[in-house]
């Protein structure tokens, strides 16, 4: 850092420089709550640019972690724990104060938990990243006079407002924004679905250009409704979800082999029902059955042959216990308060509670076990260490995905005196975690 400055120093001829500062920026803020490297390929990197980003966030927090703790059958985390605590301990601009409110590190390996990338989602942002794709804040719409529009939580009101919202609340939030401003314009127009409101965009085009970023939600809304109908999404969740929450293999390969023969299911679709079903039943599933299934359902043979792949990247030999366990604690009574957002529903689409939400429950109750999630002592000052944190820094190796980070921003919007921030290399949806499975050096 030195010779940078003295070299900024050097070619400063005519002394236009008034004052430098310094900002750590390796990683890329999304949401306040969750940050990320961007950078895909990453499934098997343990060193090098996440050491730096992990590091990196903490110098912007001004602070420093009072442990850090890791996936013990994960070798990858402890490789990357014990890089950070070495840059931590060998640098002194890492050396602030230890008290009460340091964060803990928490490290945990995508492999871990394979099921949630593969998960059809139902909260706004969730849904747009997997059905539509968002990245860098931005969504590819073609009908749009640009191609694209954006989706910023900064600069978009409603967006940050209602991006954890269900889907179903997030029609009746875009329906009683547009009602609010036909009663303020004195225009008439019964909007009570999204065609009704794709429908008032068009009778009143003053409206479009007006309220630019309204029409922005109602056209997403709109394409999200097209495609949960057209691909059967309620149907192929339902089933989804019974793969991630429930034992019941003679009812659920049943439903599975109805569905790799059902016309309307898309490959891509049968695909993440056959890794799903691939992982929950691996020791007593017919696989060979099950890909000739998927080849004859019309998945590409290439595709097919990822039922091997994610079993051998995460399979029951190569992952921790705990991945089907129950979703018990705080993040399941979150999940209860929020299981009628999609109506008619009740909780058949969003039974779901992550890996990371169960781990991070029992970190902050104080309830971690050392022997599942060793702490590596990230000081020699132990008495800084507080057994139940009440701030963490999550760093999952291998990508987070926007329902690891919804269950994070409604923890910390719970009002139980908790801050959690999430990061990892990416944020995955099903499509960019498969292509990372395809193309990772897995043997």
């Amino acid at each position: 850092a030195n010779d940078m400055i003295q070299t900024l120093a050097d070619a400063d001829n005519y002394g236009v420089v008034r004052q430098l500062q310094e900002f750590y920026a390796d990683v890329i803020p999304i949401d306040s709550s969750l940050f990320s490297l961007n950078s895909q390929r990453l499934l098997n990197t343990t060193l090098g640019r996440p050491a730096a980003a992990v590091l990196s966030v903490f110098l912007a927090l001004k602070t420093r972690p009072s442990d850090i703790r890791f996936t013990s059958a994960s070798p990858a985390t402890r490789a990357l724990a014990s890089a950070v605590a070495a840059r931590l301990v060998a640098d002194d601009i890492y050396d602030y104060p230890l008290n009460q409110d340091s964060p803990v590190l928490l490290i945990l390996d995508r492999k871990s938990d394979p099921v949630t990338p593969l998960l059809s989602q139902w909260t706004y942002q969730a849904m747009v990243h997997e059905l539509l794709g968002l990245n860098n804040g931005r969504v590819l719409l073609p009908e749009q006079p640009d191609g694209e529009v954006t989706l910023s939580s900064r600069d978009d009101p409603f967006f940050n407002e209602n991006k954890y919202q269900n889907f179903g609340d997030l029609g009746a939030a875009i329906r009683d924004l547009m009602q609010a401003f036909a009663r303020e314009h004195r225009l008439r127009g019964d909007v009570k679905s999204i065609e009704d409101m794709r429908s008032f965009l068009d009778k009143y085009p003053a409206f479009r250009s007006e309220s630019s970023r309204v029409s922005k939600h109602v056209t997403i809304a709109s394409e999200l409704s097209r495609l949960v109908e057209t691909c059967s999404l309620f149907e192929i969740s339902a089933l989804e979800q019974d793969l991630a929450c429930v034992q019941d293999h003679p009812r659920q390969l049943k439903e599975l082999n109805a569905m790799l023969a059902a016309p309307e299911v898309s490959p891509v679709d049968k695909l993440r029902l056959g890794l799903l079903y691939a992982l929950r039943y691996e020791t007593s599933a017919d696989l060979g059955r099950l890909k000739d299934l998927m080849v004859h359902g019309g998945v590409p043979q290439a595709q097919v042959a990822l039922v091997d792949k994610i079993l051998l990247y995460a399979g029951q030999a190569q992952r921790p216990p705990g991945l089907y366990g129950e979703s018990k604690g705080i993040f399941g009574r979150i999940k209860k308060s929020l299981a009628g957002g999609v109506r008619g529903a009740e909780n058949v689409y969003t039974r779901h509670v992550t890996l990371m939400a169960r781990t991070l429950d029992l970190l902050l109750k104080g309830n971690l076990p050392e022997a599942n999630h060793p702490s590596l002592g990230a000081s020699s000052n132990r008495q800084a260490e507080v057994k139940a944190p009440t701030r963490v820094v999550v760093w999952m190796l291998g990508g987070s995905t926007y329902e690891e980070s919804a269950a994070v921003a409604q923890l910390n919007a719970a009002g139980l005196g908790v801050s959690v921030i999430l990061g990892g290399s990416c944020v995955h949806n099903s499509s960019s975690f498969l292509r990372e499975l395809a193309v990772a050096p897995i043997e």
